[in-house]
């Protein structure tokens, strides 16, 4: 995988999805923040990430209905608290996926890109893909390396647990990429 440069400005240094997995094990092992071997408890990992950051981090899971294709959680750190918003998909790797994701953004300090005003929330995740748009703006909220920084992190995090399967973790870009050409297939 590479991480093209934001807004179609200059490309940033190619980084590889192993690079960047191995980035998220050395941060959390510089941090003392890896979690014992063994199925990750993601509760106590935000406790012990919050305690590090100087926050509070409260995790919401929520139902995002259609709007899941488009966002899958959303992290909003204010005065001392984080409150992480993350999708309760329908499989438990999918939904604990979801929730690395959004403490991976936390993790390495990401800053989201977008405006602050935005429509209502809950007007915006239950009605159409364009009001998702609309709601979202036209700029991604964090950029393509933040988002595969956060991806690596969810990596690092479940791809050592006692039921590890062999399989390739994608990153978001990947999997959108992926979903628009087998989309056009059909259209």
């Amino acid at each position: 995988m590479t991480v093209r440069g934001r807004g179609g400005g200059p490309a940033e240094p190619t980084t590889s999805w192993a690079q960047l997995v191995e980035r998220a094990r050395a941060t959390l092992e510089l941090e003392a923040l890896r979690p014992p071997p063994g199925e990750v408890d993601l509760e106590d990992f935000a406790a012990r990430l919050g305690a590090a950051r100087g926050l509070t981090i409260h995790l919401y899971p929520v139902d995002l209905g259609a709007a899941a294709r488009e966002m899958c959680g959303l992290c909003l750190v204010n005065e001392g608290s984080a409150h992480v918003f993350y999708a309760g998909a329908a499989s438990d790797l999918s939904r604990r996926h979801n929730l690395a994701h959004e403490l991976g953004h936390l993790l390495f300090g990401h800053r989201a890109k977008a405006p602050v005003y935005r429509p209502s929330l809950t007007t915006s995740l239950t009605t159409s893909q364009q009001r998702m748009a609309a709601w979202m703006g036209t700029d991604p909220t964090y950029g393509a390396r933040d988002e595969a920084e956060a991806d690596a992190l969810g990596a690092a995090l479940l791809g050592n647990g006692p039921g590890r399967r062999s399989h390739r973790w994608m990153a978001t870009g990947e999997v959108r990429a992926a979903a628009r050409q087998f989309a056009s297939a059909f259209t």
